[in-house]
């Protein structure tokens, strides 16, 4: 299961207001790199988007998704226990 779909995170350690890690994209050539995600950003907190003055704010869900419904068997771990949330908002 670990790299499934292409990535996976290593070293991920907590730091005020959130996790740094390695990022290993499981391509042809791999790479790597350095991310960090904000407490508000994973929880999908108020915070940010108020913020931004961002309205209309709606998490998609993957299964929701043309790609995971075109194949849902493919798609059930990540569904299962999500890495990423995909964010829909507009700015009035």
């Amino acid at each position: 299961m670990k790299g499934k779909y292409g990535i996976t995170f290593t070293d991920v350690k907590e730091i005020p207001g959130g996790l740094v890690y390695n990022c290993n994209c499981l391509t042809d050539l791999p790479f790597s790199f350095l991310a960090i995600s904000i407490k508000d950003s994973f929880i999908v907190e108020d915070t940010i988007r108020k913020e931004l003055g961002l309205v209309d704010f709606k998490e998609l869900k993957p299964e929701k998704t043309e790609v995971v419904k075109a194949n849902p068997e493919y798609w059930k771990d990540f569904v299962a226990d999500a890495n990423l949330t995909v964010v829909v908002a507009r700015k009035p």
